[in-house]
């Protein structure tokens, strides 16, 4: 096998660089491998077995992989644990390259942007939440890519924030960062009341946020939001930006329009109380068996499911 210095481990770390919070799957002929640090993740959360390259040298570099055809289970089984999956696979004909095969990242799947395809069975609704701040307001917007349900609000206070965010249930969040670097604030809250949630920086979009989701979902696309709504609109532009970053240049036409919604739009049940009354979990472990949800969920596919 190639060495470290090969033309093909240095295209796979220059990848690398431009995902470093990603798992990347690359293909090299029948199978996807990983490398570094990538590979001790993915082999004990896959359960596969870790080797490594150059198994002579001082520091053997770890590696695992499997058959391209196994994929989608694999990333169904990372991003369900939380994980972020970057696919750079082959895009040219191994027979017609000349040197090194052309491969590409050609998509990124994350806990809230993954598909049926990449989930297989994965029936919940997966809420990626935008957060921004501004001149001590929140705002929260809340998109739901599969069925493209996007809305987005603001709150006056953390109180109300933490409130909001426990009942929306996030499995990603996005925070914008104009200058690399996000409220710092704004971060600090998040990693003292939801640690365990991804985190994700994104540069803003240029342009304003009626003409990017125009880009999308066509001139009738609509962001109804109000002007003054600062902080929602950095927020619901954040998750617009890393929609774009993950989607990798495809189209999402199911994007149309940006809700404005308000806690007083419905009547909203308390964390403590959706626990105790095991609406979507029940309280023995957590999941989602023995639940009010697991009864009335009996549909025969995940899109009737959400």
């Amino acid at each position: 096998m190639a060495g470290a210095d090969s033309p093909m481990m240095k295209h796979f770390n220059e990848v690398k660089r431009q995902f470093p919070d990603a798992i990347l799957f690359y293909r090299v002929g029948d199978f996807f491998e990983m490398f570094g640090e990538d590979a001790v993740i993915a082999s004990r959360e896959l359960e596969i077995t870790l080797t490594s390259r150059n198994k002579n040298d001082e520091q053997p570099l770890p590696l695992c992989g499997f058959p391209h055809f196994s994929a989608t289970q694999y990333i169904a089984r990372l991003v369900q644990k939380g994980y972020k999956v970057a696919v750079c696979d082959q895009v040219e004909d191994p027979k017609a390259a000349k040197g090194l095969v052309k491969r590409e990242v050609t998509k990124v799947i994350t806990p809230g942007v993954a598909i049926d395809e990449e989930l297989l069975v994965m029936r919940d609704q997966a809420h990626l939440v935008g957060l921004s701040e501004h001149e001590g307001r929140f705002g929260v917007a809340v998109v739901e890519f599969s069925t493209g349900n996007f809305r987005a609000t603001e709150l006056d206070n953390e109180d109300a924030l933490r409130e909001e965010l426990l009942r929306t249930d996030p499995v990603e969040l996005v925070l914008p960062a104009p200058n690399g670097k996000p409220d710092a604030a704004l971060k600090q809250f998040l990693e003292a009341w939801l640690p365990k949630i991804a985190v994700r920086l994104v540069a803003p979009l240029s342009g304003t946020l009626d003409n990017n989701l125009k880009r999308h979902g066509g001139e009738q696309a609509e962001v109804a939001l109000p002007l003054n709504l600062t902080a929602a609109r950095d927020a619901a532009g954040a998750v617009l930006a890393y929609l774009e970053e993950t989607q990798r240049g495809v189209r999402m036409p199911h994007l149309r329009r940006i809700e404005h919604y308000t806690l007083s739009d419905a009547l909203l049940i308390d964390p403590n109380t959706k626990r105790n009354l095991e609406i979507v979990r029940n309280q023995h472990d957590g999941k989602k068996a023995g639940s009010l949800l697991s009864v009335l969920d009996r549909t025969l596919t995940p899109m009737g499911a959400r």
